[in-house]
């Protein structure tokens, strides 16, 4: 949805999509000039791989709990990343950790939502990642 209105308000202003004008939107253009469009594409794959890591962490979590317990609908995986994710955040900015912490124990929720579904628990860590 982020991406969508970023790209729709980008079309809007007649610039069109570029990575340049998404550097220029972030302002990555102004804080490293001349190399704003290639820190946003490497930002673009580093939230990737992060969520990606989030999201098999949500699984493993997922599928401990439920072994350990037999409970298929409680959000293991979010309690999981909480403790990892985010208690692994205080040590570097112990304000936004509670923020983080309540992000995992959400996405965790939503993972047992999509019924532990890779694509769309992939695609609403990102989404959640970015904005």
């Amino acid at each position: 949805m982020i991406v969508l209105i970023l790209v729709a308000r980008l079309e809007s202003s007649g610039e069109g999509w570029t990575w340049v004008s998404v550097a220029r939107e972030y302002r990555f253009e102004r804080l490293y000039p001349g190399h704003g469009a290639v820190v946003t594409a490497f930002q673009c794959v580093y939230y990737l791989l992060e969520s990606t890591m989030v999201v098999l962490i949500l699984a493993a979590w997922q599928r401990g709990g439920e072994i350990w317990t037999g409970l298929v609908n409680v959000p293991w995986g979010g309690f999981g990343l909480a403790l990892t994710w985010g208690l692994a955040h205080f040590a570097s900015d112990p304000k936004g950790a509670l923020t983080v912490v309540m992000s995992a124990l959400i996405l965790g929720l939503v993972f047992v939502g999509v019924r532990k579904s890779v694509a769309p628990a992939l695609a609403t860590v990102w989404l959640v990642s970015i904005a």
